[in-house]
């Protein structure tokens, strides 16, 4: 009967256990069915609760909080002096990453493991779960703030240290307390309230420390820094050139610090680059090409190359600190000189490589005539010319007019002069620089140098002609006319300039190449039809005056050639188009007085053109 009793007694118990994990089950399942596109209960970052909320609920809500949060305030309590220091999350670069965090809270009861999920579920019904922000925080902002902070709080300690004065280390026996904060501490304290989106000040107290450098090690210090006094004068050395360092130049070198319960000897960074960069800049030197002039039909050294030379400031640097650590263990073996390290770049042209180079005679020359220009014209010719005269051209470089005249303004000696722009004739700097590169273009074409780039004016102009066609023209940064030395030696561009005819020429050595330049062909001429006169407040009522003469509008053509053996190096036709140009004249309207002019001035004066004498306002057509 008692037997009996306890079977009874436990199907009694198994049939509750089962009853009440079938509850429990029952439950669980509700409770997951009802939460399956909800986070689960009790998830909490700082007073937001994400349980009962959708993924979409939850990201508005994090959102809205970080927002908020980054514009709050964070503050640092000092409690030994009451002070407070604030500033806002931003300011330190802190970024909430939305996503991870909310993925923290969805996945808690949701684990890969079913034992796990029933447990979390479980624990998110009886008890609050604290999850934080995902986040970064630009560490070198927080760096910076705390610094910021820290600096008006800590006082360093005052602990032995080696001074330099009348030629000599002393010891500077003052010791003081110091106080400092635990930067540690506030930035593990700031991660905390910004992951839980906290405000609440975190407090902190800055703690006395005492100068730890013993008396004996600081003498033993300083008998090492006067060593370095005693050992002599030290110089550098380069050539010829020394470069002595004194005792007060020394002694700036040499600083100290405490370590522990020692002290440490350092030396100055910054004062001995600056020394270091002082010689350095006596003794750098750019490498220079020796320039070239032709004198008597051969070409010679007007000015002699220079060999460029630079100091290795690393090594300077280097040689000196290890030969001051050697004086100070006494290890220095009488050693008052430090050779420099000095890298040398030899010039491309040096004074004997003529002959290297190939610049043995004249291979072309092209010569034309501005006679007529006006002053400002004739400036700029011989300006731009002299930039180019002496020009090194190498094997297989291509030349750039516009490259090598480089900059075209008043900064580089050029005047305003007549240039033609669109469909005007404007003045503008470097006006009549279009005589220089149509000269050059014909020593190019007489050289027989492949031609790369060139466009004719948009009119003709009579500087350039005969023969009609064989202008380039030249405009920052385009057009440019450009060349290739199609030579196996380099060449040598010379310019002159005599009476009113430019010449360039062009020295290297002569190849069996054979040129051929046609005669320029002129079709389709076109008359530029009748004057346009514009009406102006500028000029006396009645007055006229000519801005732009009228040129005919031509295709021109003529046929280059250059072949070298049974090998055509190149081969084309250069074929330019001009448009008929108007005659353009001012008519007065206004009423300015008559103008009067001195002997010599002529009527209806092309703008931009000397013919002598002047006129006060303009010249009237008689």
């Amino acid at each position: 009967m008692a037997r009996g009793n306890k079977r009874l007694k436990a199907k009694k118990l198994l049939a509750g256990v089962i009853g009440l994990l079938v509850v429990l089950g029952v439950v669980f399942a509700t409770y997951s069915i009802t939460y399956a596109d909800q986070i689960y209960l009790n998830q909490k970052l700082g007073s937001l609760d994400l349980g009962g909320k959708t993924k979409a609920e939850a990201k508005v809500e994090l959102r809205r909080l970080a927002d908020k949060y980054l514009q709050e305030t964070l503050t640092l309590k000092d409690l030994k002096s009451g002070d407070n220091y604030s500033f806002k999350p931003s300011d330190i670069g802190s970024v909430f990453d939305i996503d991870a965090t909310l993925e923290r809270a969805w996945s808690f009861g949701r684990s890969s493991s079913p034992l796990t999920t029933v447990a979390q579920q479980f624990q998110s019904l009886f008890r609050p779960r604290e999850i934080s922000f995902e986040y970064v925080l630009n560490d070198g902002s927080l760096e910076s703030k705390l610094s910021e902070i820290t600096k008006k709080i800590e006082q360093p300690a005052k602990d032995y240290a080696i001074v330099y004065q009348d030629d000599v280390f002393a010891l500077d026996t003052e010791k003081k307390e110091g106080l400092r904060v635990d930067i540690e501490m506030l930035k593990k304290a700031l991660r905390q309230r910004i992951g839980s989106a906290s405000t609440a000040a975190i407090e902190f107290s800055p703690e006395y420390y005492k100068p730890k450098v013993s008396e004996a090690k600081a003498r033993e210090r300083l008998v090492e820094a006067n060593r370095i006094i005693q050992s002599g004068t030290l110089s550098f050395h380069f050539q010829t050139q020394d470069f002595p360092l004194d005792s007060d130049t020394l002694g700036s070198f040499v600083l100290s610090r405490p370590k522990g319960d020692d002290l440490e000897i350092y030396f100055n960074e910054e004062r001995i680059k600056k020394l270091v960069d002082t010689v350095a800049k006596s003794i750098d030197t750019e490498p220079k090409n020796a320039k070239l002039t032709v004198t008597n039909g051969a070409v010679t050294v007007a000015e002699a190359s220079i060999v460029g030379k630079k100091v290795d400031k690393e090594e300077a640097y280097l040689r000196l600190t290890n030969h001051l650590l050697e004086r100070q263990k006494g290890q220095s073996k009488d050693v008052h000189l430090i050779d420099l390290k000095i890298t040398e770049t030899k010039p491309e042209i040096s004074d004997n490589a003529i002959a290297e180079l190939g610049l043995k005679e004249l291979v072309s020359t092209a010569t034309t005539d501005f006679k007529g220009s006006p002053t400002n014209r004739v400036h700029n010719i011989t300006t731009g010319a002299r930039a180019l005269n002496g020009s090194l051209l190498k094997p297989g470089e291509e030349f750039s007019t516009l490259k090598r005249l480089g900059t075209i303004d008043a900064t580089a000696g050029y005047l305003e002069e007549l240039v033609i722009k669109e469909d005007k004739t404007i003045p503008e700097f470097g006006g009549g620089l279009c005589q220089v590169s149509s000269t050059l273009f014909r020593a190019a074409l007489n050289a027989g140098m492949k031609i790369t780039e060139r466009q004719n004016h948009k009119y003709r102009v009579s500087y350039y002609e005969p023969p009609v066609g064989m202008d380039a023209t030249i405009y920052d940064p385009a057009p440019d006319f450009k060349f290739l030395n199609n030579y196996g030696t380099y060449f040598l561009v010379q310019s002159k300039i005599v009476g009113t005819k430019i010449t360039f020429e062009f020295y290297g050595t002569k190849d069996d190449r054979k040129i051929e330049i046609g005669e320029s062909q002129i079709t389709d001429t076109v008359e530029p039809g009748p004057p346009i006169r514009v009406e102006t407040d500028t000029l006396p009522a009645g007055t006229e005056k000519r801005i732009e003469k009228a040129h005919q509008g031509a295709t021109a053509q003529f046929t280059y050639k250059v072949t070298k053996g049974d090998q055509t190096l190149q081969e084309r036709t250069f074929k330019s188009k001009y448009v008929p140009w108007q005659e353009k004249w001012l008519v007065g309207k206004g009423t300015l007085p008559a103008p009067t002019c001195t002997d010599g001035a002529q009527n209806g004066d092309e703008a931009g053109v000397d013919c002598g004498g002047s006129c006060s306002n303009q010249c009237p057509v008689q």
